[in-house]
This record gives structure tokens, C-alpha cells and sequence, in this order.
């Protein structure tokens, strides 16, 4: 395919693989999302930071919501994966499994700190956007169902106490989501990687087989 792109004042065709266009305007987008924010960016300002005319930017995203969608998209397959092959780490405990999901998000939402505070932007919108919404809910039900698996392992195990297992999940999520949201609001007060590790070993231990017993 090809696609427009500025050199001086002048804008040449260059023949560019999809996959490899596609990431130039993600990766361009997301720097756009971070100096803005999603709602002051304008496509033009993607074309601008990709170096495109505007109109191959079209060929593959209909709208800046589609770009962000994608790029979320991009976080989402990764936490899949590494759920999916916690899950399938039958030696290890499940607590131990747990932990070890949290502290690479932890690391990830340093990381990714900037998309974060875009895709919250982004989520406000999704009482207003059905498309936004499906997005999320398609998201957080793969998040619980996923994790859900390891909590379903250390109950079998008689690691855990039978809460549910899509209750525990849910509540590890929201433990997640919200020590998260207050490190955006706050990093320099919230030590993000130690609180983590501390606020996930309470709410293990409260759902652990000796914390039944006591």
C-alpha cells in the first residue's frame, strides 16, 4: 500500500507494508494523545506527527476513537497473554502466580503512564459511546474470566478460601484499577510498585484458607 509521505515541502508516495503503516500512526497518535490529550487532538495533529498526509491516515482508522481503541488493543492482547500463561504455571502456587501478574503491571502502568491517563479519558466516554463500551466490557470480562482461572486453581489447591472465583478476580481488578488511578493522580506520593505488593499480599491473605480458620 501506499501513502503520503511529507519530505520538505513536498509529499512523496512510498510504498509502506499495512502492518508497519499502521504502527507509524499508532505509535504517532499515542504521542499526540500524551502532549494534548484525547479530546483537543485532531487527526490532522496525528498526520502531522505520523509525517502523512492526512487522508492514508483514513485508509486504515475511520477516527481517533478507532486509533485509541487499537492502541488500548495493544496493552489489552499483552495482559491477555501473560494471564493466559500464568495460568498454564501448575507448579507454581497460585498466590505466587497472582503476584507475579502484579508486579509486571505495576511496572507496565509506569510504563504506559501517559496512555493510562489517555484511556481513562477515553473510558469517561463510554457511557456516551457504545462502541467505547463494548470495548470495555469485552476488556474487563476476558480481565476477570482469565484470572479467574488462577483463583479457581488455588481453591482446588485449598490455597484459598471459596469466595468465587469471579469475585475474587473482580476484586483483585478493582484493587489494580484503583491503586492506579491514584498513582496517576498522585505519583509522587504512592510509591506504585510497593503499594501493589502490599494492598494484593492483604487482600491474599484475606482470602487465604488460614484467615477462614482464625
Amino acid at each position: 500500500l501506499c501513502g503520503c509521505y511529507f519530505q520538505g515541502n513536498e509529499m512523496t508516495p512510498k510504498r509502506v507494508d499495512a502492518g508497519s503503516r499502521q504502527s507509524q500512526i499508532l505509535d504517532a497518535a499515542a504521542t499526540v494523545f500524551a502532549q494534548k490529550g484525547f479530546g483537543r487532538t485532531r487527526m490532522d495533529d496525528i498526520a502531522a506527527e505520523a509525517e502523512l498526509c492526512k487522508g492514508s491516515l483514513y485508509l486504515y482508522f475511520d477516527s481517533k476513537e478507532a486509533m485509541i481503541i487499537a492502541l488500548l488493543g495493544r496493552v489489552f492482547h499483552s495482559h491477555e497473554a501473560q494471564m493466559e500463561a500464568l495460568v498454564c504455571m501448575h507448579d507454581m502456587k497460585a498466590s505466587d502466580r497472582v503476584m507475579l501478574f502484579v508486579r509486571t503491571v505495576a511496572q507496565q502502568i509506569v510504563q504506559l503512564a501517559d496512555l493510562m491517563r489517555v484511556s481513562y479519558q477515553f473510558f469517561s466516554m463510554g457511557s456516551e459511546n457504545k462502541e467505547v463500551e463494548r470495548h470495555m466490557k469485552e476488556y474487563f470480562v476476558t480481565y476477570r474470566t482469565t484470572m479467574a482461572k488462577i483463583f479457581q486453581a488455588g481453591i482446588d489447591e485449598g490455597e484459598f478460601c471459596d469466595w468465587g472465583s469471579e469475585q475474587m478476580a473482580t476484586a483483585l481488578i478493582a484493587l489494580l484499577e484503583g491503586v492506579g488511578l491514584l498513582w496517576l493522580a498522585d505519583p509522587e506520593d504512592i510509591a506504585i510498585e510497593t503499594t501493589l505488593e502490599q494492598t494484593t499480599s492483604m487482600l491474599l491473605a484475606g482470602m487465604g484458607r488460614e484467615a477462614q480458620l482464625a
